[in-house]
């Protein structure tokens, strides 16, 4: 559905001006990344103001975009099942209350995972992204990690550890074979 939107706006685009706009997929990826984007925003703050979790959802939204653009991570081969898992947790997570005594170990789980796996990934998902840069991103991530040690938000806490999960390289992982 989002790539086929997608598709549709790029190939309109292309005919409109053909001599000085990129390629049709070139245009397409930049498409489904900004239509995903705004579906996850919108859809998350609109449920959450429903909810009362408003401001707890866009500190997660932030907080999830902030860490993932320096440590990377998983990602479906369908943008739908990234948009629907984006948005579930986005209002989900500030739902969950931690125990106090699990705070500290979840920042710490988060900071060896990190350390290990970041950044992961990187690829096709960060401009920032340089093969020289790896351990930047890795020492970037660790930093924004630690800061939670400083910040005292366990709604970030959750957060953190939630994109620290989707750095563990799994089998097969979300791409599709080639």
């Amino acid at each position: 559905m989002i790539e086929t939107l997608a598709e549709r706006i790029a190939i309109q685009l292309k005919s409109i001006n053909p001599h000085e706009t990129k390629s049709v997929p070139t245009m397409k990826f930049g498409l489904i990344l900004i239509i995903n984007m705004l579906l996850i925003i919108t859809i998350s703050l609109t449920i959450s103001l429903m909810i009362g979790t408003f401001q707890g959802t866009l500190l997660t939204l932030a907080g999830f975009l902030v860490l993932r653009q320096f440590s990377g991570g998983f990602h479906y081969s369908s943008s739908v099942y990234c948009t629907m898992t984006s948005i579930v947790g986005a209002v989900f997570i500030p739902l969950i209350t931690l125990p106090n005594d699990f705070v500290t170990p979840i920042i710490i789980i988060t900071l060896v995972l990190v350390a290990l796996f970041a950044p992961q990934d990187m690829e096709m998902q960060s401009r920032l992204f340089k093969q020289n840069q790896t351990l930047l991103l890795k020492i970037i991530s660790i930093t924004i990690v630690s800061s939670l040690f400083f910040i005292e938000s366990e709604t970030l806490v959750k957060t953190f550890f939630v994109q620290a999960l989707t750095l563990i390289p799994l089998k097969g992982g979300g791409k599709d074979e080639k």
